[in-house]
Parts: C-alpha cells; structure tokens; sequence
C-alpha cells in the first residue's frame, strides 16, 4: 500500500486496504448483558409464570427466597431495589435466561438483520437443550413460553 501511495496510485491502494480489512467487525465485538441485570430479568419471568400460569410446586421450583439468592452475587442488582415485592428466580431459571439472552445478543449482534431474523433466530433457540425448569407436568408448558 505504501509503494502504491507513494506513486500516486490511491485508488489501488484504497481498494487493496478495503480488500485486506474485514468489513463483517462482529467476530471481534459481541455485546454483552450484565448478569445483574438478566438475574432481575429472571426474577420477573418467574413472577410472570407463577401469577398466570403455575401450580404451587411449580411456583416454588421457580423462585429462590431473598436468602437463598443472597448466596448468588448476581442477585445483588435485584436485592438493591427490593422494597419487599420482588421475585428471586431459583438458579435453573437464571441460567435459562441467561442463556436465552446471551443467545439473542450474539445472534442480533453478530449477523445482519433481515426479514426472517426473528424466525432464524427462534430455530437456533428451538436447537437448544437447556435444563427444564418448573414441575414434571407443566416443564413441556413453560418452556416453550
């Protein structure tokens, strides 16, 4: 590139620095969410589920007591803003929406958008095995809301 500046030659030298660099950055910058705050987010899945949609064995197979999620440091977000009615998500539920937010964020952020994102994306989610949560006769029911 230098030798092609040098002559003068900067429409060649344009094309080869454009041709060396990788346009697609994504491999190099994925983003990511603070635990603390997908911790909260899993509280409020949980709060979600065992208002509409949960037997009790359920409910208490979703949710942690404030003492049990005080163990976890990623409940600190959650324990900051507790003013008594907050739900802390058992730790099969955080890994979950850990895992179903780590899997938005590199798909949204690591390919370009178009049409069918959406629907390529709940394929890649449908791919996935994560570890059910909930009780025996309603695992199949909340895992796929």
């Amino acid at each position: 590139v230098e030798d092609m500046l040098e002559v003068g030659n900067i429409d060649e030298a344009g094309f080869a620095l454009q041709s060396s660099l990788n346009p697609d950055h994504s491999s190099y910058a994925v983003e990511s969410s603070d635990s603390r705050l997908v911790f909260y987010m899993a509280g409020y899945v949980a709060r979600k589920f065992t208002r509409k949609h949960c037997c009790e064995q359920c409910a208490s197979a979703l949710k942690a007591s404030r003492e049990e999620a005080g163990c976890n440091v990623n409940s600190e977000f959650t324990q900051r803003f507790d003013k008594g009615g907050l739900l802390y998500p058992c730790d099969e539920l955080a890994r979950l929406v850990s895992l179903l937010e780590e899997a938005f964020t590199f798909f949204f952020s690591s390919g370009k958008l178009h049409a069918f994102s959406v629907f390529d994306f709940m394929q890649f989610v449908s791919s996935l095995e994560p570890q059910k949560v909930g009780c025996k006769g309603h695992q199949k029911e909340l895992m796929a809301k």
